[in-house]
C-alpha cells in the first residue's frame, strides 16, 4: 500500500515538472467568494459574506518597461452583520449591519524583476440602496438557515469613492525556487475605506515556482499573445501572509462621512493584525484559490471577539 501511494505522489510529481509548455490564455473570468461558513458552519457574523464577479485581460500596448500589464474589471458586494445575522433589538449589535455594492476597475503592472504595481479606482453605494440586506435574506430563506432581523438598523446610504494602489517586490528565492518571500504594501483612501497596510507573501511549494509575472499569486497566469513561448509551469502552491493594517476610516463601522444618520455607529481599531494561508491550483483553464483569513477585531467595543475569521474561494476559468 505504501509502495502504491509512493508511486501517485511520484507520477504527480514528474508530471508537474515536465509541464513545461500549458496551454496559453489571454483572459480570465471568475468568481470570488468570501464567507465566514467555509471556516465554520457555526461561524456568521462580522465580515458575513463577499462576492465578486471579474474579468481580465492583457490590453494592446503597455510601457516598454513593463513585462506585463493585466486589467481588471469586477462587480460585487460586501456583507457586515454584528455577531449574529438574527439581532432584532439593536441593543444587541455589537457591529453595525451594512451592505456595499461596489464596481472596480484596476491595473496591475508586472516588471522583469518581479516586482508589481497595482492601482485603480471603486465606485459603489453602501447602505439599504445597495440592497445587501434582501440579498442576505434570499440566501438564507434558499439554504433553510435561520431567520434574519435587524437590517432595519443598518448604517444609512452614502456613495462610494474610493482609490486603492499596491506595490509588492521580491525579496528572495530559496530551497531552489521552491519558495520566495515578497514583501508589498497598500493604500486605500475614499468614502467608503481608509487605510494602509505592510505585508508579506510568501509562497512554498514541492514544485519550482512560476515567476511573479506568469503566476496566479496576482493573476497574471495570462498572456498577451498566445504563440510566445514560455517556461510557464502549472501553479500549486501554498502560501501564507502575515500583515499590518492601520485603519483611519471605515464606514461600514463608523457611518457615512457626510451624514450622522445611521441608527448605530462605533469607532473603530486603528491597528489590525491578520493572517491568510491557503492553497493555489492552475491547471491548463482551470484556477482554484482556497485560503482562510484570521484577522483581529476592528470595532471599538469590547462586546465584539478579539478575533474573527473568514474562508475564501476563488474559481476561475481562462479563455
Amino acid at each position: 500500500m505504501k509502495t502504491r501511494y509512493l508511486l501517485i505522489i511520484l507520477t504527480f510529481l514528474l508530471i508537474g515538472n515536465n509541464l513545461q509548455a500549458q496551454k496559453l490564455f489571454t483572459r480570465e473570468i471568475g468568481v470570488r467568494s468570501d464567507n465566514d461558513t467555509y471556516v465554520s458552519i457555526s461561524e456568521d457574523k462580522y465580515y458575513s459574506n463577499g462576492l465578486e464577479l471579474f474579468f481580465s485581460f492583457i490590453p494592446g500596448k503597455v510601457d516598454s518597461n513593463v513585462t506585463k500589464q493585466v486589467i481588471e474589471f469586477s462587480i460585487g458586494n460586501k456583507m457586515y452583520t454584528p455577531s449574529s445575522a438574527n439581532k432584532p433589538s439593536i441593543e444587541d449589535h455589537d457591529r453595525p449591519f451594512a451592505g456595499y455594492l461596489y464596481a472596480n476597475a484596476q491595473i496591475s503592472k508586472f516588471y522583469e524583476n518581479e516586482s508589481m504595481l497595482r492601482y485603480g479606482a471603486q465606485i459603489g453605494i453602501m447602505g439599504p440602496a445597495s440592497g445587501v440586506d434582501a440579498f442576505q435574506e434570499l440566501m438564507h430563506s434558499f439554504i433553510g438557515w435561520y431567520s434574519v432581523n435587524g437590517w432595519e438598523y443598518q448604517v444609512s446610504n452614502a456613495i462610494g469613492i474610493n482609490f486603492h494602489a499596491m506595490y509588492s517586490v521580491k525579496l528572495t528565492n530559496y530551497m531552489s525556487k521552491q519558495a520566495d518571500i515578497n514583501l508589498y504594501s497598500f493604500v486605500n483612501v475614499g468614502t467608503i475605506h481608509t487605510n494602509l497596510a505592510v505585508g508579506f507573501w510568501n509562497r512554498l511549494s514541492i514544485l519550482q515556482l512560476n515567476r511573479v509575472y506568469e503566476s496566479s499569486l496576482y493573476g497574471s497566469s495570462i498572456v498577451k499573445d498566445r504563440k510566445i513561448k514560455t517556461k510557464r509551469r502549472m501553479d500549486l502552491f501554498l502560501f501564507f501572509k502575515p500583515q499590518l493594517e492601520y485603519h483611519l476610516y471605515d464606514a461600514t463601522i463608523q457611518g457615512s462621512l457626510f451624514n450622522d444618520k445611521s441608527p448605530i455607529t462605533y469607532d473603530v481599531e486603528p491597528f489590525q493584525m491578520s493572517l491568510e494561508f491557503g492553497l493555489m491550483f492552475q491547471f491548463e483553464r482551470a484556477n482554484i484559490w482556497y485560503s482562510v483569513i484570521m484577522k483581529s477585531k476592528d470595532v471599538k467595543n469590547d462586546l465584539v471577539d478579539n478575533h474573527y475569521a473568514w474562508g475564501s474561494l476563488k474559481l476561475a476559468w481562462m479563455i
